[in-house]
């Protein structure tokens, strides 16, 4: 038992330290590089990351909402099924301080030939926007492949009167998939995820309005 617990504090460790080194790569604004500019404003971007095999993805987009605005629908994670419409997702808190939110985020997979996903992840927010990382678990369904070695960031910055929204995202996703198409998923899967959260905070100001 002592002997498992060793391992597992060692393997928990192995893996915050490198979601630290994806973090300080996400937060790193050198080697992006532009790669589309799409019809609805946003612009993609891509990074290659030392030491990992997938890139890490960036969308950015000038908007009029306020940033706070923003990341509180960010952090709204028990609606994550009402405001991430692009997926069928299950969301819910697990754990809240005054300091972070952990989460817990079940992915289902519309297809014969891949499994479900899901993955725990601890999120902080400072002033200038939102970190999230991957947390170590033993996962909750077995039918689902857990995902351990990923982290994102939600940032903005003041332009001329609106504001620069940006997030974002380096993700392995899991199971024997070839890396081309993990990095195709992931660039679908974080401009899904920026247009749902942007078009939900458009769709909670005209309401306050």
């Amino acid at each position: 038992m002592k002997i498992n617990i060793l391992v597992l504090l060692i393997i928990t460790q192995i893996i915050f330290s490198s979601n630290n080194h994806i973090i300080q790569e996400l937060q790193n604004s050198t080697d992006w590089k532009l790669t589309s500019e799409l019809s609805g404003g946003e612009k993609v971007y891509r990074k290659s990351i030392s030491g990992k095999d997938l890139d890490a993805f960036r969308i950015t987009k000038l908007v009029t909402i306020s940033p706070s605005l923003i990341f509180d629908i960010v952090e709204d994670i028990d609606q994550y099924s009402e405001i991430l419409v692009s997926s069928r997702i299950d969301s819910k808190i697990i754990n809240k301080t005054t300091e972070y939110i952990d989460g817990y985020n079940y992915i289902y997979i519309d297809s014969y030939f891949f499994s479900d996903r899901e993955y725990k992840f601890r999120m902080s927010r400072n002033e200038n926007g939102i970190v999230w990382y991957l947390l170590e678990s033993n996962g909750i369904n077995n039918k689902a492949i857990y995902l351990n070695n990923g982290a994102g960031l939600w940032s903005y910055v003041d332009s001329d009167g609106m504001y620069e929204i940006s997030y974002s995202l380096y993700m392995d996703i899991g199971g024997k998939i070839p890396k081309f198409l993990d990095n195709k998923l992931n660039y679908h899967g974080i401009l899904n995820v920026f247009k749902d959260v942007i078009n939900y905070s458009q769709g909670n100001l005209q309401i306050q309005k």
